[in-house]
């Protein structure tokens, strides 16, 4: 082989972080020992300042901290700690080296195990190596092991778990281990396969193993951070992140241990809001795939999760609950007991010593951690995180020679943990006799250890005095429900010292039969429940039945009692009084619960009795709260335990009064709130007669504890109308169905308003968005919030930006309000889940909508639940992109087989059914057909436009014959005095006068007017021509350039076409005395042009022949002569009539005038006064 070619092999051999991981040359890990509050303030600074990496920090408060520091900054960083007389001392002196040892190490165990194919167990394992190793394990051991992927991560790595334990019928506890959740801790998943090793080898072969698998069910995780912890392997050993990318920022990855929902966001402590910090948050609370993989698990076996433990480095802690806060769980004192234990085994094994406690006692506070989460949401009953390995002289950088050796000690802590699970959940004396029907008595032959016994609806009729006590001393909890015993003494419980739980509801107790000391011989009793009508059925009898119950609290005096519970103790009305509690005074009463039995008022005073009490549930009762107020607030305060205050579904009643509570200057005011209380629950119930308002919102101070409100259904408050703002843990707030007008300005999340709200129902009321003020940010800063219900609140619109910091939304309802196009920007809603617009008015899924929805599934592959039912959707032609888009994503459309929409011929289909390419086809022929005949028809209508525009006065002198001749029709004898008038130029005497009138006067007979021979003198030039074209059947015009330059012949021609229009008379005869071509175009007026298109015209020649023509043609217009004989003007007609004279002068001008010796000037033709 070629030298550059083996070179080139061998570089290609080379692992990833050799070629190109993160240098660590010259950096240092020191620890910094802190006495004073200056000192701890003047490290965040430096750290800050020289960007140092915190390796680990531990007590509270911190008074020691490891520091990881590059050579740049080493100098600068010592006297910065010299300044503040801060001592340091190195506890590696060059990080890389000490990576090159591993490396070193690593390279060395994976070529012997290459060699002999042994396990992982014992080394740091890559991630396909532990894949494939968990893969192997569940091939050799199919019968005990699940091997699966439980979610995919950003760069596409499988998260693999393993599900040890034998399949059995019955309950099996279940205990959940996961390691490398920090990618840089290595000993995490390294100390995990170990345990799987330790669980699977010694199957059948150790019996307390045997039993851990037969009756545990083991969920483990090796590597919850795939992508992190591959990045650590290959490029930067010191990685702590998973590898997300970040929008709008260069750093990538999310600490994982900061990203549960569980007071997410809540501290800066450990935890930061900067994407470059090691301990980014994240977004908001669960983004990560990593921690929805997890907790969808976690959801599906919550029930039977018991032991929650999150393997960690270092420091050697066993943390218990809260990370977030130094209070500790409920039941702290029990987790810690289990602690002790397993630490103590965990010591005993090589005298590692781990310190056991809360984190911010031992470690350092920090919230949206795993633990948290798992306790409070999850169902784990016991939840640990266990940071490993070692104090603090290798760090993150534990060589793998101590591999095993933690894998030893952490194992036997966990078998220790294994056993209490067995012990507690697994190998329990359980008697359950439940349904048994007809058992005579109390079944005697149950094993002696028992401790559970139920007895539900074994139709027992009764309990013999002491029998309990005899054969079951060991009893914890005693279930005799459903059965018909009628009689309980005091000695029907004696001997039963060990009794925590007594269920003895849905028994028909006599009320004479009910020993009121019946409970003084359990002196451990802590849980009594009684559920039952009894004698209460009976009609009358319900308030003795109740009050015999209450009476039994005498049994209870310095007792262990912590809960009572009544359930249908009566069906008449009750009043609880005070005295009935009085021997409560001196025990530790937590939790007091009365439902259904008709209670209508009680005593607040009995709280003076209750001082330990945690829990008050009086719901479904008819309470009619009489009490003050005022002194109901004052126990409030007095009850520090106080938690939970539930009064839910009483009496419903309704008042039309509104009361303002605070006025404007009262409302400013901040208010004490009872700082305990972390639960109201009013639901369903109106205990006042009228509502109130709070037009200007109202102020509580900040120190409560209150987390959950539900008012849904009282219809208590009319009105909101401003800000409300103290109760920043609150997380929950159901406010449906009341009615109240309220403000957007009401509920927002920034500093000292609802910070923490995560849950926010406002459904069926009145909240206005589209009344939002300019420059008012509805819903700022809540981060948090992950359920928001606006339905049914009568909403036109919504502002665009009215979601743009609810990036944590999983779940937004916007039914059942008035909107039919909304413009929003959601693409900021990451992990929104549900999506529902349905009862709207929408016609379609608006567009911004859309692109949002696909913008999230394709940059967060995230599928939002779209419900758009009973929303007038239309499939039109004009819908083509919609219904595409809704066939596309269909799987994520709410109903969408049965979902209908109208389609473009009216008629209403199912949206699946709809082919879209028929469609367009459909749409085009119709668009064609529907635009063809409009287009056309408007084609013609322009067309004939024009062409009427062009002809207008062509028309318009056609229309005016038309209409003459329907005038005319039948009036052809009409009353005229003359055949025709003569229109000429004073220029064309000569002709119009000696060759056309002579002509037709003398050769033809007709009687003509001409302005010359029969206007009268002294006559307004004006009636006699409208009088000469009035009494003439025709009006000639003699058309030459001088006739169009005369004013007079232009009004001539004006008037006659008005008597055309007028009155309907066709009478214009044309001649053209010069021909058209000659005409000049300007003289041609509009009028005169309609003329000539319209009518024929008659052109005179000086050819003979033509001349015959010309003479015969226009005789054949002007018809006939008017017969002779008496004219019809009268004296002060302006027109001299036709005589016989004139007839005879024309005829002799016609004789002799045509000669040519005679000049035609001279020719005398007109008369005159003489004649």
């Amino acid at each position: 082989m070629r030298p550059d070619i083996y070179l080139l092999f061998i570089f290609l051999r080379l692992p990833a972080y050799i070629l190109c991981s993160k240098d660590y040359a010259g950096y240092k890990v020191i620890r910094v020992n802190l006495t004073s509050e200056l000192q701890r303030k003047a490290i965040v600074n430096i750290e800050d300042k020289y960007q140092l990496d915190r390796w680990a920090s531990i007590g509270d408060p911190i008074s020691v901290i490891d520091l990881c520091i590059g050579s740049d900054n080493l100098h600068d960083v010592q006297e910065a700690l010299e300044q503040w007389k801060i001592h340091s001392s190195i506890l590696i002196n060059d990080v890389q080296r000490e990576i090159d040892k591993e490396k070193s190490k690593t390279r060395q165990r994976r070529d012997l195990h290459k060699r002999d194919d042994e396990t992982i167990v014992g080394k740091y394992a890559t991630y396909r190596e532990t894949l494939h190793w968990m893969l192997e394990l569940s091939k050799r051991y199919p019968n005990i092991t699940q091997v699966g992927d439980i979610g995919t991560t950003e760069e596409g790595r499988q998260v693999t778990l393993i599900k040890i334990g034998k399949p059995q019928p019955f309950f099996k506890p279940i205990v959940w281990i996961d390691g490398a959740i920090h990618a840089r801790e290595w000993i995490s998943p390294a100390t995990v396969t170990y345990i799987i090793d330790k669980l699977l080898k010694g199957y059948n072969s150790d019996f307390a193993i045997t039993d851990f698998i037969d009756y545990i069910d083991w969920y483990i995780l090796p590597i919850a951070n795939p992508d992190g912890y591959v990045y650590s392997h290959e490029q930067d050993r010191l990685w702590r992140k998973n590898r997300a990318t970040i929008n709008g920022s260069d750093c990538r990855g999310v600490d994982l241990n900061r990203n549960w929902g569980s007071h997410w966001g809540e501290l800066d402590i450990a935890s930061s809001g900067e994407p470059c910090n090691l301990n980014y948050r994240g977004p908001y609370a669960d983004s990560e795939l990593e921690v929805k993989a997890i907790q969808r698990v976690i959801q599906n076996i919550q029930e039977s999760l018991k032991v929650y433990i999150t393997l960690h480095s270092y420091t050697q802690k066993f943390l218990m609950r809260w990370s977030h806060s130094k209070t500790t769980a409920p039941d702290h004192s029990e987790s810690e007991r289990i602690a002790y234990i397993a630490t103590d085994a965990i010591e005993a094994v090589h005298g590692t010593s781990y310190s056991v406690g809360i984190a911010p006692d031992v470690l350092y506070a920090y919230s949206g951690g795993s633990p948290d989460w798992m306790k409070e949401k999850g169902g784990a009953t016991y939840s640990f995180g266990i940071e490993l390995r070692d104090s603090g002289r290798h760090g993150f950088l534990l060589p793998a020679d101590q591999i095993i050796p933690t894998g030893e000690e952490i194992w036997a802590g966990i078998e220790q943990i294994g056993e209490e699970v067995l012990i507690k959940y697994a190998l329990n004396t359980d008697v359950l006799c439940d349904g048994v029907k007809n058992l005579a008595s109390l079944p005697l032959d149950c094993p002696t250890n028992t401790t559970r016994l139920s007895l539900v609806g074994c139709r027992l009729s009764k309990l013999n005095d002491g029998d309990l006590g005899k054969h079951y001393q060991t009893l914890e909890t005693l279930n005799i429900s459903g059965n018909n015993i009628s009689v309980l003494h005091n000695a029907t419980f004696a001997g039963l010292k060990h009794l925590h739980v007594l269920n003895i509801g849905d028994n028909f107790y006599s009320a004479t039969e009910l020993d009121k000391h019946m409970f003084s011989s359990l002196p451990n009793i802590r849980h009594i429940e009684v559920t039952s009508w009894g004698d209460a059925m009976k009609r009358g009898t319900g308030r003795i039945v109740a009050k015999n119950w209450m009476n039994t609290f005498s049994g209870l005096e310095k007792s262990t009692i912590e809960t009572i519970i009544f359930k249908h103790i009566s069906k008449n009305p009750v009043v609880v009084e005070k005295s009935y509690f009085k021997y409560l005074k001196n025990s530790p009463v937590k939790n007091l619960i009365f439902n259904d039995m008709e209670m209508v008022d009680i005593d607040i005073d009995c709280l003076e009795y209750l001082p330990h009490l945690e829990v008050v549930d009086l719901s479904t009762n008819t309470l009619e709260m009489t009490f003050s107020y005022f002194k109901m607030i004052i126990y409030l305060y007095k009850l520090t335990n106080l938690t939970d205050v539930i009064i839910k579904d009483n009496v419903m009643r309704h008042g039309s009064v509104v009361d303002e509570i605070l006025t404007k200057e009262q409302a400013m005011t901040f208010y004490q709130f009872p700082k305990s209380i972390q639960l109201i629950d009013f639901s369903g119930s109106i205990m006042t007669l009228g509502s109130y308002s709070f037009s200007y919102g109202f102020r509580v101070r900040s120190d409560n504890q209150l987390t959950k409100v539900d008012m849904s259904g009282m219809k208590l408050v009319h009105n909101i109308g401003g800000e409300v703002l103290g109760f920043v843990k609150l997380r929950e707030i159901h406010f449906q169905n009341n009615g109240c007008e309220i403000s957007p300005s009401a509920f927002s999340c920034r500093n000292g308003a609802f910070e923490s709200i995560q849950i926010l129902d406002l459904s069926y009321n009145y909240l206005n968005l589209s009344n939002v003020e300019n420059g008012t940010q509805i819903l700022e800063n809540c981060t948090k919030l992950q359920y928001l219900d606006v339905s049914h609140n009568r909403m036109n619109s919504i502002p665009p930006s009215a979601f743009k910091d609810t990036f944590g939304l999983r779940t937004l309802n916007l039914s059942g309000n008035n909107l039919n196009d909304i413009i929003m920007d959601i693409k900021n809603l990451v992990v929104l889940e549900t999506f529902n617009i349905s009862h709207n008015k929408f016609q379609m899924v608006p567009k911004c909508i859309r692109d949002d929805l696909t913008f999230l599934k394709q940059h967060h592959n995230i599928s939002v639940k779209l419900d758009v039912t009973d929303n007038p959707l239309i499939c039109s032609c004009h819908s083509f992109d919609f219904i595409e888009w809704m066939q596309v994503n269909s799987k994520d459309i709410h109903q969408w087989d049965t979902l209908r929409c109208t389609y473009y011929n009216d008629s209403v289909i199912q949206m699946r059914t709809i082919n879209v390419p028929m469609l367009r086809i459909t749409c085009v022929q119709r668009l064609i057909f529907a635009g063809t005949i409009p287009s056309g028809f408007l084609i013609i209508v322009i067309i004939i436009t024009i062409v009427c525009y062009r002809r207008r006065y062509k028309l318009q002198y056609i229309f005016l014959q038309l209409r003459a001749a329907c005038r005319h029709h039948g009036k052809e004898n009409a009353d005229f005095d003359f055949d025709a008038f003569i229109s000429y130029s004073s220029l064309d005497t000569s002709w119009g006068k000696k060759t056309l009138y002579v002509n037709l006067v003398a050769k033809f007979h007709y009687k003509i007017c001409i302005d010359d021979i029969n206007f009268k003198p002294g006559t307004e030039i004006v009636a006699a021509i409208s009088r000469a074209i009035a009494k003439s059947n025709k009006v000639i015009l003699v058309i030459t350039q001088n006739f169009l330059r005369s004013k007079w012949c232009t009004y001539e021609l004006n008037l006659v076409t008005g008597e055309l229009a007028s009155k309907g008379r066709d009478c214009i005869l044309l001649i053209l005395k010069e021909p058209l071509t000659s005409l000049p175009e300007e003289l041609i007026t509009d009028t005169l042009r309609s003329l000539l298109d319209t009518r024929i015209y008659l052109e005179w020649s000086d050819d003979a022949d033509r001349r015959d023509v010309f003479w015969r043609k226009l005789r054949d217009l002007l018809g006939e002569p008017l017969p002779r004989g008496e004219h019809n003007e009268q004296d002060e007609s302006p027109l001299f009539p036709q005589t016989i004279e004139d007839e005879n002068l024309a005829q002799h001008f016609l004789a002799h005038g045509q000669q040519p010796s005679i000049n035609d000037d001279e020719t005398p033709l007109l008369k005159t006064e003489d004649n």
